[in-house]
Protein backbone atom coordinates (compact mmCIF):
# COMPACT_ATOMS: atom_id res chain seq x y z
CA UNK A 1 0.00 0.00 0.00
CA UNK A 2 1.30 3.13 -1.11
CA UNK A 3 0.87 6.15 1.54
CA UNK A 4 0.58 9.58 -0.25
CA UNK A 5 2.77 11.71 2.75
CA UNK A 6 2.14 14.62 0.12
CA UNK A 7 -1.55 14.64 0.71
CA UNK A 8 -1.35 14.72 4.20
CA UNK A 9 1.22 17.97 3.98
CA UNK A 10 -1.31 19.73 1.98
CA UNK A 11 -4.35 18.90 3.86
CA UNK A 12 -5.12 22.28 5.98
CA UNK A 13 -5.20 21.56 9.86
CA UNK A 14 -8.53 23.75 11.14
CA UNK A 15 -7.38 26.40 13.41
CA UNK A 16 -8.05 25.90 17.59
CA UNK A 17 -10.80 27.69 18.61
CA UNK A 18 -11.04 28.62 22.19
CA UNK A 19 -13.75 28.91 24.75
CA UNK A 20 -13.16 32.48 24.73
CA UNK A 21 -13.68 33.17 21.52
CA UNK A 22 -16.81 31.20 21.47
CA UNK A 23 -18.37 33.25 23.77
CA UNK A 24 -16.88 36.76 22.81
CA UNK A 25 -18.79 35.58 19.31
CA UNK A 26 -21.93 34.82 21.38
CA UNK A 27 -22.14 38.27 22.72
CA UNK A 28 -21.45 39.58 19.66
CA UNK A 29 -24.34 38.04 18.23
CA UNK A 30 -26.75 38.57 21.27
CA UNK A 31 -25.91 42.16 21.34
CA UNK A 32 -26.38 42.76 17.71
CA UNK A 33 -29.71 41.23 18.31
CA UNK A 34 -30.29 43.19 21.34
CA UNK A 35 -29.52 46.22 19.17
CA UNK A 36 -32.19 45.39 16.46
CA UNK A 37 -34.90 44.56 18.91
CA UNK A 38 -34.33 47.99 20.31
CA UNK A 39 -34.24 49.58 16.95
CA UNK A 40 -37.39 47.88 16.14
CA UNK A 41 -39.53 48.53 19.08
CA UNK A 42 -38.45 52.22 18.61
CA UNK A 43 -39.60 52.24 15.03
CA UNK A 44 -42.99 51.00 16.42
CA UNK A 45 -43.19 53.50 19.08
CA UNK A 46 -42.63 56.21 16.89
CA UNK A 47 -45.01 54.79 13.84
CA UNK A 48 -47.83 54.86 17.05
CA UNK A 49 -46.70 58.20 18.38
CA UNK A 50 -47.14 59.63 15.09
CA UNK A 51 -50.80 58.70 14.69
CA UNK A 52 -51.68 59.33 17.82
CA UNK A 53 -50.55 62.60 16.98
CA UNK A 54 -51.76 63.21 13.59
CA UNK A 55 -55.32 62.02 14.90
CA UNK A 56 -54.94 64.71 17.78
CA UNK A 57 -54.04 67.83 15.61
CA UNK A 58 -57.40 66.20 13.46
CA UNK A 59 -59.40 65.85 16.30
CA UNK A 60 -58.28 69.79 17.49
CA UNK A 61 -58.74 71.65 13.71
CA UNK A 62 -61.75 69.83 12.36
CA UNK A 63 -63.77 67.77 14.75
CA UNK A 64 -64.02 69.91 17.39
CA UNK A 65 -64.05 72.42 14.94
CA UNK A 66 -67.24 71.32 13.70
CA UNK A 67 -68.83 69.98 17.00
CA UNK A 68 -68.22 74.10 18.06
CA UNK A 69 -69.86 75.58 15.38
CA UNK A 70 -72.87 73.11 15.48
CA UNK A 71 -73.12 74.72 19.32
CA UNK A 72 -72.78 78.51 17.90
CA UNK A 73 -76.24 77.72 15.99
CA UNK A 74 -77.83 75.96 18.55
CA UNK A 75 -77.40 78.61 20.47
CA UNK A 76 -78.60 80.98 18.03
CA UNK A 77 -81.78 78.46 16.96
CA UNK A 78 -82.45 78.78 20.72
CA UNK A 79 -83.77 82.51 20.41
CA UNK A 80 -86.71 81.44 18.08
CA UNK A 81 -88.03 78.53 20.47
CA UNK A 82 -89.12 79.72 23.85
CA UNK A 83 -92.48 79.52 22.94
CA UNK A 84 -92.91 76.09 22.19
CA UNK A 85 -92.14 73.73 25.56
CA UNK A 86 -91.01 70.26 23.56
CA UNK A 87 -88.67 72.41 20.96
CA UNK A 88 -87.08 73.92 24.41
CA UNK A 89 -86.48 70.73 25.60
CA UNK A 90 -84.92 69.03 22.27
CA UNK A 91 -82.85 71.95 22.47
CA UNK A 92 -81.88 71.65 25.77
CA UNK A 93 -81.00 67.93 25.19
CA UNK A 94 -79.06 69.29 22.11
CA UNK A 95 -77.06 71.87 23.66
CA UNK A 96 -76.41 69.03 26.81
CA UNK A 97 -75.11 66.42 24.10
CA UNK A 98 -72.63 68.86 21.94
CA UNK A 99 -71.34 70.38 24.97
CA UNK A 100 -70.21 66.42 26.65
CA UNK A 101 -68.84 66.17 23.09
CA UNK A 102 -66.94 68.73 23.29
CA UNK A 103 -65.65 68.11 26.50
CA UNK A 104 -65.26 64.42 25.28
CA UNK A 105 -63.21 65.53 22.56
CA UNK A 106 -60.44 67.92 24.16
CA UNK A 107 -60.54 65.19 26.78
CA UNK A 108 -59.18 62.57 23.83
CA UNK A 109 -56.84 64.83 22.26
CA UNK A 110 -55.13 65.36 25.14
CA UNK A 111 -55.12 61.92 25.82
CA UNK A 112 -53.37 61.31 22.75
CA UNK A 113 -51.19 64.17 22.42
CA UNK A 114 -50.94 66.62 25.24
CA UNK A 115 -50.92 69.94 23.54
CA UNK A 116 -48.21 70.67 26.53
CA UNK A 117 -45.79 67.94 25.47
CA UNK A 118 -45.59 69.91 21.72
CA UNK A 119 -44.03 72.46 23.58
CA UNK A 120 -41.85 70.57 25.76
CA UNK A 121 -43.42 70.99 29.13
CA UNK A 122 -43.47 67.64 30.80
CA UNK A 123 -44.47 68.89 34.10
CA UNK A 124 -47.51 70.96 32.90
CA UNK A 125 -48.66 67.78 31.25
CA UNK A 126 -48.27 65.46 33.75
CA UNK A 127 -50.19 68.12 36.51
CA UNK A 128 -53.44 68.13 33.70
CA UNK A 129 -52.63 64.20 33.52
CA UNK A 130 -53.01 64.26 37.82
CA UNK A 131 -56.21 66.28 37.76
CA UNK A 132 -57.66 64.14 35.30
CA UNK A 133 -57.24 61.17 37.45
CA UNK A 134 -58.22 63.01 40.00
CA UNK A 135 -61.46 63.91 38.54
CA UNK A 136 -61.93 60.31 37.61
CA UNK A 137 -61.59 58.54 40.35
CA UNK A 138 -62.36 60.75 43.52
CA UNK A 139 -62.17 57.49 45.70
CA UNK A 140 -58.69 57.26 44.92
CA UNK A 141 -56.28 59.80 46.91
CA UNK A 142 -53.68 61.03 44.36
CA UNK A 143 -50.46 62.43 45.82
CA UNK A 144 -47.53 63.48 43.55
CA UNK A 145 -44.19 65.22 44.13
CA UNK A 146 -42.53 67.46 41.06
CA UNK A 147 -38.90 69.26 40.84
CA UNK A 148 -40.19 72.88 40.44
CA UNK A 149 -38.63 72.96 37.22
CA UNK A 150 -36.26 69.73 34.93
CA UNK A 151 -33.23 69.51 32.95
CA UNK A 152 -34.06 69.90 29.27
CA UNK A 153 -35.20 66.80 28.26
CA UNK A 154 -35.23 65.19 24.47
CA UNK A 155 -38.39 65.27 23.27
CA UNK A 156 -38.48 61.11 22.95
CA UNK A 157 -37.64 61.13 26.59
CA UNK A 158 -40.62 63.36 28.27
CA UNK A 159 -43.26 61.92 25.57
CA UNK A 160 -42.02 58.43 27.48
CA UNK A 161 -42.14 59.39 30.68
CA UNK A 162 -45.63 60.75 29.84
CA UNK A 163 -46.85 57.48 28.86
CA UNK A 164 -45.30 55.56 31.32
CA UNK A 165 -47.20 57.36 33.87
CA UNK A 166 -50.15 57.18 32.02
CA UNK A 167 -50.42 53.90 31.70
CA UNK A 168 -49.41 52.99 35.19
CA UNK A 169 -52.43 55.38 36.44
CA UNK A 170 -54.29 53.49 34.45
CA UNK A 171 -53.51 50.07 35.84
CA UNK A 172 -53.98 51.71 39.25
CA UNK A 173 -57.50 52.52 38.17
CA UNK A 174 -58.26 49.20 36.31
CA UNK A 175 -56.65 46.84 38.24
CA UNK A 176 -55.39 47.83 41.67
CA UNK A 177 -57.96 48.22 44.22
CA UNK A 178 -55.62 50.92 45.67
CA UNK A 179 -57.14 53.84 48.14
CA UNK A 180 -54.04 55.80 47.14
CA UNK A 181 -51.27 56.13 44.83
CA UNK A 182 -48.39 57.94 44.71
CA UNK A 183 -46.06 59.31 41.95
CA UNK A 184 -42.57 61.39 41.91
CA UNK A 185 -40.27 62.13 40.13
CA UNK A 186 -36.66 63.08 40.54
CA UNK A 187 -34.10 64.84 38.49
CA UNK A 188 -30.88 63.34 38.84
CA UNK A 189 -28.95 66.29 37.80
CA UNK A 190 -25.20 65.17 39.46
CA UNK A 191 -25.72 61.44 37.22
CA UNK A 192 -28.11 63.14 34.31
CA UNK A 193 -30.92 60.50 35.18
CA UNK A 194 -34.25 61.55 35.87
CA UNK A 195 -36.45 58.72 37.83
CA UNK A 196 -40.25 58.35 37.69
CA UNK A 197 -41.84 56.72 40.73
CA UNK A 198 -45.49 55.18 40.76
CA UNK A 199 -46.57 53.03 44.08
CA UNK A 200 -49.93 52.12 44.90
CA UNK A 201 -51.56 50.68 48.07
CA UNK A 202 -53.42 47.91 46.18
CA UNK A 203 -54.00 44.31 45.94
CA UNK A 204 -50.83 43.85 43.93
CA UNK A 205 -50.31 41.90 40.35
CA UNK A 206 -51.57 38.84 41.20
CA UNK A 207 -50.13 36.58 38.45
CA UNK A 208 -46.86 38.18 36.36
CA UNK A 209 -46.85 36.22 33.73
CA UNK A 210 -49.98 37.43 31.72
CA UNK A 211 -50.37 40.63 33.39
CA UNK A 212 -46.92 41.73 31.42
CA UNK A 213 -48.82 41.88 28.45
CA UNK A 214 -52.52 43.20 29.63
CA UNK A 215 -51.62 45.60 32.16
CA UNK A 216 -49.51 47.48 30.07
CA UNK A 217 -46.05 46.36 31.64
CA UNK A 218 -44.34 45.03 28.30
CA UNK A 219 -44.99 48.14 26.63
CA UNK A 220 -43.92 50.77 29.40
CA UNK A 221 -40.55 48.26 29.86
CA UNK A 222 -40.36 48.52 25.87
CA UNK A 223 -40.59 52.41 26.23
CA UNK A 224 -37.73 52.39 28.47
CA UNK A 225 -35.58 50.09 26.41
CA UNK A 226 -35.22 52.40 23.64
CA UNK A 227 -34.24 55.04 25.65
CA UNK A 228 -31.47 52.95 27.14
CA UNK A 229 -33.25 53.28 30.82
CA UNK A 230 -33.73 50.61 33.99
CA UNK A 231 -37.17 49.48 34.74
CA UNK A 232 -38.01 48.24 38.29
CA UNK A 233 -41.51 46.52 39.04
CA UNK A 234 -42.28 45.00 42.49
CA UNK A 235 -45.80 44.23 43.58
CA UNK A 236 -47.65 42.07 46.06
CA UNK A 237 -51.12 41.76 47.58
CA UNK A 238 -50.29 43.34 50.62
CA UNK A 239 -47.99 46.47 50.43
CA UNK A 240 -49.44 46.71 46.87
CA UNK A 241 -47.81 47.87 43.55
CA UNK A 242 -44.57 49.94 42.76
CA UNK A 243 -42.85 50.81 39.08
CA UNK A 244 -39.71 52.54 39.22
CA UNK A 245 -38.58 54.11 35.82
CA UNK A 246 -34.62 55.53 35.25
CA UNK A 247 -33.73 56.95 32.51
CA UNK A 248 -30.05 58.84 31.33
CA UNK A 249 -30.36 62.07 29.45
Amino acid sequence: MIRNDQSDKDSVIPPTVSMTDVEESLTEQVRELQTEATIRKQRHINEVEKIKSDFAEALHHEISGYLTLINLHTLELGDHINTDPEAQKTYNHLQDVTGALIKKAKIIQQDLYPTALRSGDLLDALVLKFAEFSFIKPGIQFEFALPEKLSPLKSEIGLGLYRITQEALNNVIKHSKASMVSIMLVDNVNIRKIQLTVADNGVGAGDLSPSLTTRGLGSMQDRVDTLGGQFYFVSNETTGTTITVSIPY
